[in-house]
């Protein structure tokens, strides 16, 4: 109910016409509705709920990761059901792995220069997908993985709640000196790799934490996706917006939904091939266009 209107939401604008039981708003001003058994709702804003659903998966099914395999493929991992695979307009249940509880959260996948896939769980470790057999990486089954990245050199960097590892020559490791909770990987060459943590940026070399590394607001930021686009390094944070970083010029900038963004959490960046950067935000997508000196942004 406002002063102009008043809209009544039911299923026919895309709610449910089952009792509504809790109503809260987030720090992005988004409504969160939970409902006596039909799930969870989120309202933006305007006059409907916008509600899509995956031909043959249930309401409750949530994506949290996505790759392609060695045959194009595309891969869904899932929140309870482990990995569906994606093909001709089809989902199918491909795999899971075995566990006690009967839930398989697949929490992230990553697809390494040689097509392999590699795919971490909540508490079931690291698997390796080469196109036909699923194998756990030694060392990892009882892990709980948030993310993982393959470097020019195709060592798997591992981040976890606890910190960052690399898999290489089929060995495990810890990265010394970064133990929080980790939300970004970037691989930059041979020998560097930018860490995003709940504690600051971090730059890693030749696998050992540079102590000295420091980059403005953004080493005790928290970071939760990391972008690299021609010169520039695109960092997004939580309830920060997103930095710009030339290298270059030693530019760094930072954009906030007073220029223009939906929401001022950042969770994931990726650009396409036709010169436009995607950001998605706790309120929806925004896309981002990178002027031709490569030191400002223009929000969309």
């Amino acid at each position: 109910i406002n002063k102009q209107k008043t809209i009544h939401f039911t299923a026919d604008n895309g709610l449910t016409n089952i009792a509504v039981s809790a109503i809260y708003c987030d720090s992005d001003h988004n409504i969160w509705l939970g409902t006596q058994g039909n799930g969870m709702y989120r309202y933006e804003g305007g006059n409907h709920l916008v509600y899509d659903k995956l031909p043959g998966t249930t309401a409750s099914q949530v994506v949290t990761s996505i790759a392609h395999d060695k045959h194009g493929d595309i891969l869904l991992g899932t929140a309870g059901n482990g990995i569906i695979k994606y093909n001709n307009g089809q989902p199918v249940h491909l795999w899971s792995p075995k566990t006690n509880t009967g839930t398989a959260f697949v929490q992230s996948m990553c697809t390494d220069k040689n097509k392999n896939v590699w795919i971490g769980t909540d508490r079931l470790g690291v698997w390796k997908y080469d196109g036909s057999t699923f194998t756990i990486v030694p060392g990892t089954e009882r892990a709980s993985i948030n993310l993982m990245a393959a470097d020019d050199n195709n060592a798997l960097w591992i981040g976890t709640p606890s910190g960052i590892y690399y898999y290489e020559n089929n060995k495990i490791s810890p990265v010394r000196g970064i133990s929080s909770f980790t939300s970004a990987i970037y691989p930059m060459g041979h020998d560097s790799v930018f860490v995003g943590t709940q504690e600051g940026l971090k730059l890693v070399i030749n696998k050992k934490l540079s102590a000295d590394f420091k980059l403005g607001a953004l080493s005790s930021s928290s970071i939760m996706c990391i972008l690299k686009y021609g010169d520039d390094l695109l960092f997004g944070v939580d309830d920060g917006g997103l930095y710009l970083w030339n290298k270059k010029y030693g530019i760094l900038k930072n954009y906030t939904t007073k220029d223009g963004f939906l929401a001022n959490t950042i969770y994931s960046l990726v650009a396409d091939d036709r010169g436009n950067i995607w950001a998605g935000t706790g309120r929806g997508v925004n896309r981002i266009a990178i002027n031709a000196g490569g030191v400002t942004c223009i929000i969309k």
